[in-house]
């Protein structure tokens, strides 16, 4: 009674805290943010203390902390498309609080208006990093009617991509291979259904994602440019629950619910998309520069499907298993000229713990096998080959936040890669190609990490880490020698070492040190500065302008060493008007060792010597971004533009092997300026009207720039390498959305189950050719080959997608 008392008094005065004091009684509050129907942890949930004015964000399992002086709060849990929560409590010790969440009941006028809040992006320590829901996604004009995480991307500053039909995504001038992108903390080697027109992340199944393109947290590693982590969902442990969708070119199907109430759960989704409408659609666009050449769009054919399935197990409230499985397969045939085939299957077991009040654990075991093929179907020399890669995969992650305002992480990782060896097989009977096999290679990968976020005063907060990786390239295998003082060519091998099994034929090793830090300059800006150092042990081998799914996954050799990079970033954030509007600034540099670049005329398929023509170059990116995003009101959206530069230097000792005579040249994703403009507008209490618009520089490409005869033949005289660059990139995408209630004029019921919602988009308004790459062709009766301009959606392309749930 008397404590009960005195406490009362002491809730009429502020924390001390306020006034600058700081005690080692500051006691622990901690706890998870949980959807309430399935159980899942909510990932950047913003976790708010009303009278410090402090705030926080949950992590991939929902855990939040902090560290509090004794006293009275107000604590406030908001997710967006959740029903905020609040609570008051008093702190006189540790105190661990735990939320469920309910779904919030919302018709789009609701979702519109709300944003995120609490000025996540002000306070976080980490720079560079975006957040983002399905939610924040369903409003966006969707080309195929889906919403699609990898294409949202390049909505975001910093992040383009080289057109459509392009597999990947670049990040601050990186290459497609230089993201590392998660599926529920699984790696995978290709995001990209149909070249790059679907993503691999099901919306149905996907929780939200995160990207990393400024600062990379000590967790993460393995690749040089960015972070995509993407969390999936598990299903209902207390409803049955079925949604879907189906469209013009797609259809979806998923199912959750429990299989033992409160305790076990299933979630089983399928989903399948035939592009043939759109390529006839595509057609359309093609447009030639000087003369017109068949391009024969209409005859060809994509098709893809995919599926996940996921179990889940409460052992006890502070342990859970979960099992999370993904597969598909992937067709693309150009007319009769080439094609490509290939296919995903993942595997995940999770053990997710929280031992104590103050530790957290996460274990898992991941396996990932990627095959794809390659084939030209028509003539005598038409062929099929064979590329692929797997992984094993275990990891342990441990999360302490007993100390005060600090909170510990460490953990380790091993991976093995095993590439499968190139294969090459006559198409049919009718093939004269004999078949061939190229040897590939295997390696495994080691790290171990450590970070601290410590709270150094109200407004100082610093993230440090260490990274430790290394790599050994295994046997069975051959490493060749080479003559010192002449160019590395087949001729001049001078030695041959065979390894065998489990053998090390290369190692490399180091420190990736990982800072950044935040600096609140008032209650509505910050600061942030960050540097950090990564290891790719692991390189895509590709002379095309966007990777294809049959390019070939190299490990690192005593020839072609892992890439390394220092990224360091710095921005300025702000709000303004209680959180409507939000503007931030992001400068970066980029400075990368260790590129691999091929030589002119490089052959890179069964090629058992690929390090002849193959160079390590240097690369360097630097540029800024301006965002700025308005949240609430009857119209909301961002404006993002990023001014930025990416140049390689391919140097060798014997100038026939380098690059434009060693200079520095534009990269292939070298585009200067990148602006998008995404508006959302409310249009009565279930509606809404949306656009975005896109404009960046085009790319540099390789041209003819002369010729000269050579006893009566034209000899095509080229440019030196990406020193021409393509037309522009311009699109406007238009979109109108239904909430529910669609047929029937129906009224809300709020005991009715089921909910539906449609959207149609019209993608490229404007219906302009936007060129994917040009290509020289020689007409008949030409000396010179002619530049001809590819757009592979050169058309509008209306979409309609009706989902459902119940």
């Amino acid at each position: 009674m008397k404590l009960t008392f005195l406490l009362s008094i002491l809730s009429f005065f502020p924390p001390l805290s306020e006034f600058g004091y700081s005690f080692e009684t500051d006691f622990l509050l901690s706890g998870y943010v949980v959807e309430e129907s399935s159980g899942n942890p909510l990932q950047g949930a913003t976790v708010y203390i009303i009278e410090l004015e402090r705030g926080t964000t949950t992590n991939e399992e929902g855990f939040y902390s902090f560290r509090l002086p004794v006293g009275h709060y107000t604590i406030r849990i908001q997710h967006l498309g959740m029903v905020t929560a609040e609570r008051t409590f008093f702190v006189v010790n540790d105190l661990q609080l735990n939320f469920s969440l309910t779904e919030q009941d919302l018709d789009l006028d609701e979702i519109i208006v709300e944003g995120v809040g609490f000025g996540d992006h002000i306070r976080g320590a980490i720079t560079g990093v975006e957040v983002v829901s399905i939610s924040d996604l369903e409003q966006l004009p969707m080309l195929m009617g889906e919403i699609d995480v990898v294409r949202s991307l390049v909505a975001l500053p910093g992040v383009q991509t080289v057109g459509e039909g392009a597999s990947g995504f670049n990040v601050r001038g990186g290459r497609e291979d230089q993201n590392l992108v998660l599926m529920d903390g699984a790696p995978i080697f290709n995001s990209s259904h149909v070249l790059g027109l679907f993503s691999v992340f099901n919306p149905d199944v996907t929780d939200g994602f995160a990207l990393y393109k400024g600062h990379m947290p000590e967790r993460y590693g393995g690749r040089v440019s960015s972070v995509l982590d993407v969390s999936m969902r598990s299903g209902s442990a207390q409803d049955f629950k079925v949604h879907g969708g189906v469209g013009f070119y797609t259809a979806r199907l998923m199912a959750e619910g429990p299989i033992i109430k409160d305790r076990t759960s299933f979630l089983i989704s399928g989903r399948g998309a035939d592009s043939s409408v759109l390529f006839m659609l595509a057609g359309k666009g093609r447009d030639m520069m000087r003369v017109s050449l068949p391009l024969d769009v209409y005859n060809s054919r994509a098709w893809f499907y995919d599926g996940n399935a996921n179990i889940t197990h409460r052992i006890n409230p502070d342990n859970r298993l979960s099992l999370s499985m993904y597969g598909s397969s992937d067709f693309f045939r150009y007319s009769d000229e080439f094609g490509y085939s290939w296919n995903n299957r993942i595997a995940n077991l999770k053990w997710t713990s929280a031992i104590s009040d103050h530790l957290f654990s996460e274990s898992a075991v991941a396996v990932n096998q990627y095959r794809s093929s390659y084939f030209t179907p028509e003539g005598t020399d038409a062929f099929r080959l064979y590329t692929g890669i797997c992984y094993t995969r275990a990891s342990q992650y441990i999360l302490y936040t007993g100390f005060s305002r600090q909170t510990w992480n460490a953990g380790a990782e091993w991976t093995q890669y095993r590439s499968d060896d190139e294969e090459l097989e006559p198409f049919d009977e009718l093939s004269a190609i004999a078949p061939a096999k190229s040897p590939k290679d295997t390696g495994q990968e080691l790290a171990a990490y450590i970070g601290n976020e410590i709270e150094l005063t109200n407004r100082l907060l610093i993230s440090v880490g260490l990274r430790f990786s290394a790599f050994q390239q295994l046997g069975p295998g051959l490493e060749f020698s080479y003559a010192e003082n002449a160019a590395r060519t087949v001729n001049a091998i001078t030695d041959t070492t065979r390894f065998d099994n489990r053998n090390i034929m290369a190692a490399f090793y180091g420190l990736e040190p990982r800072l950044s830090s935040r600096l609140m300059l008032d209650e509505n800006s910050s600061v942030k500065i960050s540097y950090n150092r990564a290891r790719q042990y692991i390189h895509q081998i590709s002379n095309s302008t966007s990777p294809t799914p049959a390019d070939i996954w190299q490990v690192s050799t005593r020839y072609l060493p892992p890439q390394i990079s220092n990224n360091y970033s710095a921005g300025y954030f702000r709000n303004f008007s209680n959180g409507e509007w939000e503007v931030s600034v992001d400068f970066y540099y980029r400075d990368v060792h260790n590129l691999v670049e091929y030589i002119d005329f490089a052959s890179l398929f069964l090629n058992d010597h690929i390090e002849t023509d193959l160079i390590s170059a240097r690369g360097r990116a630097y540029g800024s971004e301006l965002n700025i995003r308005k949240n609430s009101g009857n119209w909301t959206g961002w404006l993002s533009y990023t001014l930025g530069r990416t140049f390689v230097k391919a140097e060798d000792d014997f100038p026939e092997r380098s690059i434009n005579r060693g200079d520095w040249f534009s990269s292939n994703y070298d585009q200067p300026h990148n602006l998008n403009l995404a508006g959302i507008r409310r249009l009565g209490e279930n509606s809404a009207f949306s656009f975005n618009f896109t404009w960046r520089s085009g790319r540099p490409i390789t041209a003819i720039h002369s010729n000269y005869t050579d006893q009566d033949t034209t000899v095509p005289v080229f440019s030196e390498r990406n020193s021409e660059r393509i037309p522009d990139y311009i699109r406007l995408d238009i979109s109108f959305s239904i909430a529910d209630n669609i047929w029937l004029n129906r009224e809300p019921d709020p005991n009715r189950r089921i909910s539906d919602s449609a959207n149609i988009t019209f993608y490229n308004v404007l219906g302009r050719k936007n060129a994917f790459s040009v290509f020289y062709q020689r007409a008949e009766g030409a000396a010179v080959p002619s530049p001809n301009r590819l757009s592979v959606l050169g058309a509008v392309i209306p979409s309609f997608t009706y989902n459902f749930n119940f």
